[in-house]
């Protein structure tokens, strides 16, 4: 049996935090881990190795979450889907994100992303997600 898709979440807001957390499961991935700051989110990518990072722009402390997207899809090549209502798309590529989604996003906009991510990392996805 392949194991779930395994996804890790940067977002400082914990309403966000929950409705990500609900449709990512509904789609049939795992959340690995939950980070709320830049620090945290490298740190929890190189412990949990997920196959993908949801991350948000403006973290807490006021880190920056496109520090972290750099360094977890450069140096540890793990794929990142940028999410924010202040960066633009460009600032997201820049960074090295795989996706770049506009808050708010709608469910079938995060799950177009997440596929595309993953397509162009040549990972498989569940079912529930095609």
């Amino acid at each position: 049996m392949a194991r779930n898709m395994r996804l890790l979440i940067a977002e400082d807001d914990e309403l966000v935090v929950l409705g990500l957390t609900l449709v990512i499961e509904q789609f049939g991935y795992d959340v690995c881990g939950i980070a709320r700051t830049a620090s945290e989110a490298v740190s929890l990518a190189e412990i949990h190795r997920p196959d993908l990072a949801l991350m948000d722009v403006a973290l807490a402390d006021g880190s920056s979450g496109l520090l972290a997207a750099s360094e977890i899809s450069g140096r540890l090549g793990i794929p990142v889907v940028v999410c924010s209502a202040h960066a633009t798309a460009a600032d997201a590529y820049a960074a090295g994100a795989s996706g770049f989604l506009i808050k708010p996003f709608g469910i079938d906009a995060l799950a177009k992303a997440v596929l595309a991510a993953f397509r162009s990392s040549g990972s498989c996805t569940p079912l529930a997600a095609a």
